[in-house]
């Protein structure tokens, strides 16, 4: 009787492994698919603060501030959208939420379309 609740306990941990390593991978590959998201936000352009305290403060990396302090790196910015930093715009594109080890930003947005 002793071997046959051992041989339980035994096939219940096992079960139980295969079951958290599914939910895990599933958790990730979930992750994987909701790290882009479509969307359209305003805000104003600005040049993002870098981490680093050895960028040159000449440089201006183009991000977008948000109504709520929210600050995002813009990807394919047009060199011909001809609007200054502090004008307000509409961004739309795909929100990337992943963190930036140059500046300090809550992601990027690959834009699509902006308006003035």
């Amino acid at each position: 009787m002793h071997g046959l609740s051992n041989k339980i306990i035994a096939v219940v941990c096992c079960i139980f492994f295969i079951l958290v390593g599914v939910c895990a991978f599933s958790a990730a590959a979930i992750n994987r698919q909701v790290s882009s998201v479509q969307l359209t936000t305003s805000g104003r352009l600005t040049c993002l603060t870098s981490i680093s305290a050895e960028q040159d403060s000449s440089e201006c990396n183009i991000g977008l501030k948000t109504d709520s302090d929210v600050y995002y790196s813009l990807e394919n910015y047009p060199e011909d959208y001809n609007t200054k930093i502090g004008n307000r715009v509409q961004i739309t594109g795909n929100l990337k939420l992943e963190s930036d080890d140059n500046y300090n930003t809550s992601g990027s947005i690959d834009m699509q379309a902006a308006n003035k």
